[in-house]
Formats: structure tokens, sequence, C-alpha cells
């Protein structure tokens, strides 16, 4: 009884020493006690307090692996179904009644395959796509226990799509799983709709597409490239290089991109981001506007449009406005050149009647000789000075006609202006108003241009202007240092909408009184012509029934005496 004691007393000291580390003092102890069978004794003391302690713990880790088991079966997200040998179940989980509960009714041990996918075809659920559901179910029995049968069934109440997958076992029977690929199958339909989209709207484009991944190999192209480049459908494929198409020749010697050797394709990954536009002529004659956009994200998108009845028609309208403009320059030439044979008869006319009126006057021949002479004359005049105008305006379009500039008085130019058509004024009882600046204002320029504008717009008023009304004509220096001269009258007025109309050649207001009177239409686009032909700006404004302003405004540097 005491050399027990002794041996428990000592036993504890040693399980002490060797939780403190005391290594050496316990195995000194130890070796004393091994001797009187210390060391069985402890083994057995410590194996029969664990016993008491923890029980036997390879039977509880035993008793508590098939309740993990089971708990992570029924936690699954996905249904699992377990057949056996005889396509009977024998063990299902939670998310596998779940689904077979929706669609037939709740899982019974033992339930055959056929049984379980007879109730799956009776469903109101199902969603058979056209099938029958006698052919469904035959469809499914038929793949059935083949390996890794899959199927997909669509539900009608809000689109789930379930996968059914068999697995073989290999004890035997198999694992039907059943999984929700609502997700996958929506992405899926998404993407086979904007592939189907991306076709449709690549066949309905105006012209040839194809194009080229990041590696520069063929990725889509649509029918119009095979057909314009007449290509064989076999040298057309998926994955084909650039390259191969750069340097082959292809009916007739067309080729993909004219301007692009194959040492050259890989040089276009360092242009990402650059588009070119070009056009190609190939071997029939067909004229390609080619596009070709780099993207870092895609690769190279090539579009082909054929412009070959653009491409003929800009020709044709390029050739006309050639032959209109050569016409043009004909005609203006042909006046031009025609001045000397127009100008000698008239002047000879003009020069005989007057003649034959003076010696007229002095005779006591009959007097209507006179106003017949007086008519000659008046129309001879008429005609010379509408010629003048038609031949000035043909010289300043074909750009032969020339400025003699010299220094004079505005005011004296307007003065003799307004001298030619005062007698006219007076007799329709019209007032004329001259609006001088004080310091008299010298300019440079071509004298006997700037009188035939000033006459041009004050013979206007004169004729667009009722009886007793008013005409002013004033000239002055703006504050930017340009010569400003501005003809006012109390006429008619001219439309806003015909305003254009008049300043083009031979163009006129289509009103009665306007046909009144004589006169070419060539008076205001002359004048607005020679204006411009002094580097200044002509200005018209008008009211209907209120009358016109015309404002004509030469150049600072024409002004002579600025510092007097």
């Amino acid at each position: 009884m005491l050399t027990e004691l002794l041996t428990i007393v000592f036993a504890a000291l040693v399980l002490l020493v060797g939780l403190a580390g005391l290594v050496f003092a316990g195995s000194l102890i130890w070796v004393v006690f091994s001797s009187i069978g210390g060391y069985r004794t402890i083994a057995q003391i410590v194996r029969r307090w664990r016993r008491n302690r923890f029980g036997d713990i390879e039977q509880q880790e035993r008793a508590v692996t098939p309740d993990i088991l089971y708990r992570a079966f029924n936690s699954l997200e996905i249904g699992c179904l377990v057949l056996d040998a005889d396509d009977r179940i024998i063990e299902w989980n939670r998310r596998a009644s779940l689904f077979v509960e929706r669609l037939w009714r709740e899982i019974v041990p033992g339930c055959e395959y056929r049984a379980l996918m007879a109730g799956l075809s009776n469903s109101p659920l199902l969603e058979l796509q056209g099938q029958s559901r006698a052919a469904w179910l035959e469809l499914r029995l038929s793949r059935h226990s083949s390996v890794q049968n899959s199927f997909m069934t669509r539900l009608t109440d809000g689109g789930q799509v379930l996968e059914w997958t068999e697995y073989p076992l290999k004890e035997g029977g198999y694992l039907l799983v059943i999984a929700d690929n609502s997700p996958t199958f929506l992405r899926e339909q998404r993407l086979a709709r904007s592939a189907a989209i991306l076709a449709s709207t690549l066949e309905a484009a105006a012209g040839a597409i194809c194009v080229f991944d990041q590696k520069l190999r063929m990725v889509v192209w649509n029918q119009q490239f095979i057909e314009l480049f007449a290509f064989q459908r076999s040298s057309v494929q998926v994955g084909r290089h650039l390259s191969e198409f750069a340097g082959l020749p292809f009916i007739q010697g067309r080729v993909i991109d004219p301007s692009l050797e194959p040492t050259q394709v890989d040089s276009l990954r360092d242009k990402r981001n650059h588009q070119e536009i070009y056009e190609h002529i190939l071997a029939n004659g067909t004229v390609v506007e080619v596009r070709r956009q780099l993207s870092e994200e895609i690769g190279i998108v090539y579009s082909f449009i054929d412009i070959t009845e653009r491409s003929r028609f800009e020709q044709q309208l390029t050739a006309a406005k050639e032959m209109a403009e050569v016409a043009n320059s004909s005609k203006s030439s042909f006046l031009a050149n025609m001045s000397h044979e127009l100008r000698t008869p008239l002047n000879a006319i003009i020069g005989f009647s007057e003649v034959i009126t003076k010696e007229l006057k002095r005779s006591e021949f009959n007097p209507k000789f006179i106003d017949y002479s007086q008519d000659i004359n008046l129309a001879g005049v008429h005609l010379l000075e509408m010629i003048n105008d038609i031949l000035d305006l043909s010289k300043i379009e074909s750009g032969k006609f020339e400025l003699h500039e010299t220094d004079f008085r505005l005011n004296d130019c307007i003065e003799q202006s307004l001298r030619i058509i005062r007698e006219g004024a007076e007799k329709r009882n019209l007032s004329i108003k001259v609006v001088d600046p004080v310091q008299p204002i010298v300019i440079r320029a071509d004298e006997r241009v700037i009188r035939q504008i000033l006459l041009n717009l004050l013979s206007n008023s004169l004729k667009f202007t009722l009886a007793n009304g008013t005409i002013e004509i004033q000239s002055l220096i703006t504050p930017t240092g340009e010569i400003s001269i501005t003809v006012t009258d109390t006429g008619i007025g001219i439309a806003k909408e015909n305003l254009a109309r008049i300043l083009e050649p031979f163009g006129q207001v289509d009103s009665t009184l306007s046909r009144q009177y004589a006169g070419s239409g060539l008076g205001l686009p002359l004048s607005k012509a020679l204006t411009e032909k002094h580097g200044g700006l002509f200005r018209i404004d008008s009211r209907l029934g209120q009358g016109t302003t015309v404002t004509i405004i030469l150049p600072a540097n024409r002004w002579v005496n600025r510092g007097e």
C-alpha cells in the first residue's frame, strides 16, 4: 500500500516537472522509478484517466461524421437525388425536394426514375417548346443512364431554367443533380440575341465589312465582303491572318488592302485608335472607298463601300463645272473683245444724230425731224450706257477690269453726279439733300468708276421715288477711318425676299411701277462689283413702301488727306 502511494506521489511530481519544462529533473526521477515498474504504472493511470475524462474518441468521431455530411448535403444550393441500380430514389436533399415538389409532388422513397419523369412531363409549369408531353417523356427515357446525360427544363411561371444532369456512381446507380441555371441561361440568351443582332446588322450594312482581332486574325465578315471581292468561301475563314490577305491576289488581281504589304502587317500594332480612309479601284473598274479603323480593344475593322456611281457622278459634275467655267470665260472674253466693234458704230450714230439735230435747228425743215433726231440720240446714249455696263461687268468677271486711280475730292465727284440728275428731280418735284463733312474728303480711287457708282445709285432713287419725295446723299469718315457714302430715298422700297434678286445681273423686282421705266437691271450688281473692286463693302437696306438706303464703305487706306 505504501509503495502504491509513493508511486502516485512521484508520478504527479513527474507530470508537474514535465509541464514546467524541467527536462533534466524529470528524467532523473523517471530513471529512479522506472526500475520498480513505474513506467507501466504511469501509462496505465494516464490511459485510465483519459478514458474517464473523454471517453472513446474514435467511437465519438464515427458517430459525428454522418451527421456533418447529412447537414452539408442538405445545405447545398443544388438539388441531389441518389438512385440505386434499380432506378429507385433512395436519398435526396432539401433543395431537390423543393424543385420536384414545385413541378410534381413530394418525393417518396423508392420512387422510380420513370415515374419522376412522367410526373414532370405532366406538370403545367413545364415549358415544352413545341414538343408534345409524350415526345418529351420518350426523349428523356431514351437518354437515361447515358454518360452524363443532361437536359434543361424551363418553367412557365417566371422563366426559371433547371439543368438536370446524371452522374454514374461506382457502387451502382447514379446521382441526379438539379441546378438552377437561370442566370447562365439568360446570359447566354442575351449573348445569342446580341450575336444575332450583330449578324443581322452586318448583313444589312450598306457595304462590305470584315474584322480582325488584336492578333490580326479574322473573326467576322458579311456576305457583301465575299461578293465584292469575289472570294471563294473556302478562302475566308475564322482565324486567318491578315498577312495572308495582304499578300494574296484574288480574281483579276484584287487584294483586300492595296496599301498594305505583308512585311508591314506587324507595324499595325503600333497604330492603335487610328482611322484611315482611301479609295481603291478594282480590276473590274469598281471604285471602293476603304475605311480602316484600328482599335486597341477590337483590332482592325475594315469597311468597303462601292462608290462607283458616286465617283462617276462627281466626275460628270466636275466636267460640267469645267465646261460651264470655260463657257462663262468665253462669254466674258467675247464681250470684252467686242467693246471696240460695239462702241464704234454707236459713237457714229450718236455723232451723226447730233449733227442732224444742229443742222435742222438752223433750217426751216420739218420740225418733227428734230424730235426724231433727239430720240435717236437718246436711244443711242442709253444703248451705249447699257453696253458699257455689260462690258464693265464682263471685264470684272474675267479679271480684265483695271482701275485707273487718282487723288480727287469726293465732294466734287458727288456734285458732278447730282448735276446730271438734278433736272429730272426738279421735273418730278423731288427734294435732293446733300450732307457733306466740314472738311473736304480727298480719296485715292478711280474717279470715273466712283462717279458711275454714284450715278447708278442716284438714278435708281430718281426712278423709284414718287413725286414730292426726297433723295439724300451723305459722305463721312467713320470712327475707324473708313470712307462712307450713303444714298437714301423715300421711294417704293424693296421687299426683304427680293433683296438678293436685285443684286444679280439683270435682276429686277416684278412690280407695276418698276415696269414703267426702262432699265437693264445691271446698275446695282455693277455698283456692288465696282465697290468690291476697290476693296470696299456694298450694303443695301430697304423696307417695302418706306424707301431704300444704299451704303458704300471704302477702306481707310484710300483716305488721302487724313492728317489735314
